[in-house]
């Protein structure tokens, strides 16, 4: 079964990413009542062992921390937690239901803010300065050569 084993220097960059998140973001993933609905859903109503809601809340951490995207969020479940990828799916169904559709806003826009989270970063393309009208431009590399 799924065990993470986080070096320090990991850990030190999903503090700082948490740390990055927008406060109503941080204060939702904080939140007593999203941890309540984490465990009513793992717990109560799939009857997870105590090692698989462990699983299951660390990695809808890294969903809302942006480690995994959403749309991956199922397949995910279904390797850690070693279970049939149709069960993974009804599981991560109730907890973007429960957890993550009341703040898919904030988690977006923390994405789109964070370019160290984007799973393929923009490409910064360095554009040529473009000359002012009217000065002339010398092109130093055609001079005739003396």
């Amino acid at each position: 079964m799924f065990q993470p084993n986080l070096t320090t220097e990991e850990k030190q960059k999903r503090q700082n990413i948490f740390l990055s998140l927008p406060k109503d973001l941080r204060i939702a993933i904080l939140a007593e009542e999203t941890a309540e609905k984490l465990y009513n859903i793992s717990w109560g109503k799939y009857k997870l062992n105590e090692e698989q809601q462990r699983i299951v809340s660390f990695t809808t951490g890294e969903v809302m921390l942006g480690i995994i995207k959403l749309n991956e969020f199922a397949n995910t479940l279904a390797k850690r937690l070693e279970i049939d990828p149709v069960l993974a799916q009804k599981k991560a169904q109730d907890i973007k239901q429960a957890i993550f559709q009341p703040i898919i806003t904030l988690l977006g826009v923390a994405f789109e803010q964070s370019p160290e989270r984007r799973p393929f970063p923009k490409p910064v393309v360095p554009t040529p300065p473009i000359p002012p009208k009217g000065e002339n431009i010398v092109d130093l590399k055609n001079l005739p050569k003396e």
